[in-house]
């Protein structure tokens, strides 16, 4: 693999959501009551903490990315990876061990790409699609 810009711009974002969902995994992952830390209180939405963590992640993803099909196809890896570390760790965890083990993966997977990674992702796209469509109208 070839190190450039975009490659960087991948790794870095990867890293970073994947720490941010492993570390925060109860904010993350799905639970029926949502401890948040202190810090998440002082948002405007404390609930919506896990989606502000994943834009701030998905930032370098986006910016490194030379067109909206590279910044969507890197994006996209991004956010389907980087839950997996937190999901090992769940899955290895010997107090959650029982027979629903592989259907409780399978929701976390889905809950934290669906309800905490897609909003933030489209946004950061969708930002990426209006930025690239103005500087194709105006040349500077």
């Amino acid at each position: 693999m070839k190190l450039n810009i975009q490659s960087i711009g991948f790794v870095i974002g990867l890293l970073m959501l994947s720490l941010a969902i492993t570390i925060w995994s109860d904010l993350f992952l799905f639970s029926k009551t949502v401890r948040l830390p202190e810090w998440a209180k002082t948002l405007p939405s404390p609930i919506s903490a896990p989606k502000y963590i994943a834009f701030l992640c998905l930032i370098p993803v986006v910016l490194t990315a030379k067109t909206l099909a590279s910044a969507t196809a890197f994006t996209s890896k991004v956010i389907l990876l980087s839950p997996l570390l937190a999901l090992f760790g769940y899955a290895f965890n010997t107090t959650v061990q029982d027979m629903r083990i592989l259907f409780n993966l399978v929701f976390h997977y889905l809950w934290a790409i669906g309800f905490n990674c897609l909003l933030p992702a489209l946004v950061l796209l969708g930002l990426c699609a209006i930025w690239q469509w103005l500087t194709s109208k105006v040349r500077l």
